[in-house]
């Protein structure tokens, strides 16, 4: 038996994401793989072969991303928060000491955040050091414009910017990747409430997926209605059919789908199939593929 993970990506076409594989003993006879079992027996081994391979990375990245960039899961993604320091204008008044009180404001922000066991990235072109030593021998910085674009390509969850305005007055500028909201808040209220955002984000992004898979996902009994669909929005089809290759091939040859899947705990009912009109049991997972 085999068993997959079919992911639908924004075009409407399947992928392939993982699979696994029930390959008994039919390769282990061929090549003469055998081991002593619990009786003291030689046996031929049983074998699998499955994998939730570097494609699975592919579907993420064009399930939650835009046209800014990746969007990554607060789960997974390897910074959730990047800090941003927004500098003082060059030539202004006591550059140098703003940027030093702006540093210890995003040492200790960024030390309550790892304390809550977030993992966050603090970014001042380099770090606040090497800031501070560009400040002093007068040469180029990169723009706050090109960090900000940097970690949206990037997919980072959440974006803190800190200059000597949220400095002065306790607060933060946050930055919310996938909804482009930009809000400020108190530094203590936020501390207290930034696993609620980060949690907000994963459900947000979850529900948003969830809902274009019910919306793309169609029950069909007619042959008309499935090359309609497969010939616009696509999707998930989910059709009687006869089990037989060679229809299955036709139906590829007309409408690029093939079956993707049959759903775990699929009951076997009375039905006729899509294409060819015989007898079926099972109604299976239609759809384009990469």
């Amino acid at each position: 038996s085999t068993y997959c993970v079919e992911p639908l990506m924004p075009d409407g076409k399947a992928l392939q994401a993982a699979t696994s594989h029930d390959l008994g003993q039919n390769f282990s006879k061929v090549f003469d793989i055998q081991f002593q079992n619990k009786d003291g027996k030689q046996e031929y081994v049983w074998q699998t072969s499955w994998g939730l391979s570097t494609r699975s990375l592919g579907g993420l990245f064009l399930t939650h991303g835009d046209d800014d960039g990746l969007i990554l899961p607060p789960k997974i993604a390897p910074y959730q928060i990047v800090i941003i320091v927004i500098p003082s204008p060059r030539g202004a008044e006591n550059v140098l000491a703003d940027v030093r009180k702006m540093a210890a404001y995003i040492q200790n922000l960024q030390k309550d955040l790892t304390k809550k066991g977030i993992r966050v990235k603090v970014d001042t072109s380099e770090e606040i050091e090497i800031y501070l030593q560009d400040l002093q021998a007068d040469t180029s910085v990169e723009s706050v414009g090109r960090r900000f674009n940097k970690w949206e390509v990037k997919g980072v969850p959440m974006r803190l910017e800190i200059g000597s305005k949220e400095v002065v007055g306790g607060i933060v500028t946050v930055a919310i990747r996938d909804t482009k909201d930009k809000v400020i808040m108190k530094l203590d209220e936020f501390i207290a409430t930034v696993d609620t955002l980060l949690s907000d984000i994963q459900k947000r992004l979850f529900e948003k997926q969830k809902k274009f898979l019910q919306d793309n996902t169609h029950d069909v009994s007619s042959w008309g209605e499935f090359v309609k669909i497969m010939n616009s929005t696509r999707g998930f089809l989910h059709a009687f059919w006869c089990e037989d290759p060679a229809c299955e091939k036709q139906i590829k040859e007309k409408t690029k789908a093939t079956t993707r899947c049959l759903p775990l705990g699929a009951k076997e009912e009375k039905g006729t199939c899509i294409h060819c009109g015989k007898t079926a049991s099972h109604r299976w997972i239609f759809g384009q593929s990469y």
